[in-house]
């Protein structure tokens, strides 16, 4: 299939956008009522990845009746749900992308753990131990939202992967998955030139490994911002809107209500996230005629093309 072939719009003149928002888990119901209310205020579709198991709280999803309360509410309103992992731990799905990490403890960490525990790690991340971890992610979607909403797309925490997590996902009949960055830069606390460098070993285009459809994501364009740094975050969302214009390809960004509320420290800082989003959602409409739906929307639509459209990169697991 030629590169020209690859294209991924709803219609000529116009572009696939998703908003993701990444790692809400049990205790989160009142900050997802308060997502729903400000995407609904926007006309927004989202898609929630989600964490099923919080360590903190020592509860899965189903057993926060308030929260199910809220992503019932969500469904209704055109929203999905998908899982975010089991735990959102470091390691469960393979390892970190490098070039994302985002400060130097982080970095100290996983190479520390790497360093100490390499053959604990490769066990971790064979085939069936992932499968059975995720396995337990699949079921506690299914006991919160009903068999009907039986994940079919996924998200790992941290970029994380490896070649188990793609054969995981396809025994466990997900479709696809958005867990490869392609601006792994652009995840550090702040803007830089090598923030709007899409990689060509991602790109941005889906992906085969296997028969599991990779899904490639941008970045968080309202993580860490502060009032001298939200121009920049805008203008590199620009940046790459006017790629995914040249590419015909989806513009998939992500956000966490934590960057979305900020710090409040300083106090001016206090919701720029949601007013980086805001000003980032407006100009995708306006200059780039985006139409905003939900990443399994997309997922689907490249589903839907002839399977040698998109390149197979399935020497990833061999």
């Amino acid at each position: 299939m030629a590169e020209t072939d690859r294209v991924l719009v709803p219609s000529e003149g116009s572009l696939y956008a998703s908003l993701t928002i990444d790692n809400l888990s049990a205790g989160d119901a009142h900050r997802l009522v308060r997502l729903l209310d400000w995407l609904g205020e926007r006309d927004l579709r989202a898609t929630f990845f989600m964490i099923p198991y919080s360590f903190q709280n020592q509860s899965t999803l189903f057993e926060d009746a308030e929260l199910v309360t809220a992503m019932q509410r969500g469904l209704d309103e055109g929203h999905e749900f998908l899982p975010h992992g089991f735990d959102h731990e470091l390691f469960e799905c393979g390892i970190p992308d490098l070039m994302a990490v985002r400060d130097e403890q982080m970095m100290a960490r996983i190479a520390r753990t790497m360093s100490r525990e390499t053959f604990q790690l490769v066990h971790q991340h064979a085939r069936g131990k992932i499968g059975s971890t995720l396995e337990r992610s699949v079921r506690i979607f299914e006991t919160a939202l009903g068999e009907a909403h039986r994940p079919t797309g996924f998200r790992s925490g941290y970029h994380a992967f490896c070649r188990g997590l793609y054969f995981a996902l396809e025994d466990l009949g997900i479709k696809w998955t958005s867990t490869r960055t392609a601006v792994p830069a652009a995840w550090r606390r702040e803007p830089t030139v090598e923030a709007d460098e899409v990689v060509s070993w991602v790109g941005l285009h889906p992906y085969w490994v296997g028969d599991v459809l990779e899904v490639p994501h941008l970045c968080n364009y309202g993580y860490h911002v502060s009032p001298d740094n939200i121009d920049l975050w805008v203008a590199v969302a620009q940046r790459h809107l006017r790629q995914c214009a040249r590419e015909q390809a989806p513009f998939i960004a992500v956000a966490q209500y934590a960057g979305l509320r900020g710090s409040g420290d300083p106090v001016a800082s206090r919701d720029l996230g949601f007013e980086a989003y805001e000003r980032v959602v407006k100009m995708a409409r306006e200059d780039f005629g985006c139409q905003f739906v939900t990443a399994g929307t997309i997922a689907e639509a490249a589903l839907a093309k002839p399977k040698n459209t998109w390149p197979n990169r399935d020497e990833y697991r061999r």
